[in-house]
């Protein structure tokens, strides 16, 4: 239940994230939010692409990467969001079931162990192709490049982007 908890709270954050870089990345500022249609639909998975190619980007900038290295980070990158993507419609099956534990006059135990086992296959999955794609990065950077990508994780210095970096 914890674990359903925190994944909600880190969903909401993420969420709130994208819509804030969104805002930023088209010059508007925090107090004059203009988001258009829901986050849904094509125009939404169009709009978290670019993003993503975004963030890569100021990665492959902030390190001062070659043509080469850059190639192999973006198809890193890409393996691990095609991972990520598999797992999308957990969300939804989770909620479903939490929903439904809710409505019913006793607890599901059994269903509640059935979506943790499905979570567990999710982060294990998630969690290897984060390893991939880290061991992919760390092999094709030189220790320099390594280093100051290091520095901005450890520093806590967001890989952000957009016209205010």
């Amino acid at each position: 239940m914890i674990g359903i908890i925190v994944g909600s709270i880190a969903l909401f954050g993420l969420a709130r994230f994208a819509r804030h870089r969104h805002c930023h990345a088209h010059g508007h500022h925090a107090f004059h939010h203009h988001h258009g249609p829901s986050p849904r639909g094509r125009f939404a998975r169009r709009a978290r692409r670019r993003a993503f190619g975004a963030g890569v980007d100021y990665l492959v900038e902030a390190v001062d990467a070659t043509p080469e290295q850059e190639e192999t980070i973006r198809d890193a990158a890409r393996e691990f969001a095609t991972t990520a993507r598999q797992w999308r419609g957990e969300r939804t099956r989770t909620r479903d079931d939490l929903a439904t534990t809710l409505r019913a006059e006793d607890v599901d135990a059994e269903m509640m162990g059935d979506m943790f086992s499905r979570h567990d296959d999710a982060l294990r999955d998630l969690r290897g192709a984060f390893v991939g794609l880290v061991a992919k990065i760390h092999a094709v950077l030189e220790p320099d490049q390594r280093e100051e990508l290091a520095r901005m994780i450890e520093s806590g210095r967001p890989l952000r982007w957009g016209p205010y970096r």
